[in-house]
């Protein structure tokens, strides 16, 4: 009986760390639950693969010309336009296509990757964990009001 009521606790206790594993890493990165069939790039994967990739913001042209990932091409999501601009520049590369926005809880490059396959276009990626890690982690390698390297001391954190 003892061990029967041991493999049962021992089983509770498997499920419940990974439920709240499950829990711990859609905290983190919201988006990759409900898109768990997306492809994503790791912040230090991107720095890595940087010149071989095409990178895209796919925020507001105010967000990008505030803060963005050096050399990057502004393509808002929201534009009407967003289908066609991609196709045109899928057609002008060979590269994969990387989106980013602004953080982790941001939907918009998942929203470009969604928009993107829909319009047949597979060599697609989401940077999930947004243009501020970038910034903070590789300073030399964003802009902010256009300048880089960006002074981190002028980048204002999250108030919470």
């Amino acid at each position: 009986m003892n061990r029967i009521v041991n493999t049962i606790i021992l089983s509770l206790s498997l499920a419940f760390l990974s439920i709240n594993h499950l829990l711990a890493k859609t905290d983190e990165f919201p988006g990759r639950l409900e898109f768990p069939d997306f492809p994503v790039i790791e912040l230090h994967e991107l720095r890595r693969q940087i010149d071989d990739v095409v990178v895209v913001d796919t925020r507001s042209a105010y967000e990008y010309q505030t803060l963005r990932i050096k050399g990057a091409i502004k393509m808002p999501v929201a534009d009407k336009s967003f289908e066609e601009d991609l196709k045109k520049l899928a057609d002008a590369t060979s590269k994969p296509i990387v989106f980013y926005c602004n953080d982790r809880t941001c939907y918009k490059s998942y929203l470009a990757v969604k928009k993107g396959f829909q319009s047949g276009i597979s060599n697609l990626a989401a940077y999930d964990a947004g243009v501020f890690e970038w910034t903070k982690t590789y300073p030399g390698i964003a802009v902010l009001l256009g300048n880089s390297p960006v002074d981190l001391s002028k980048l204002i954190s999250k108030v919470n």
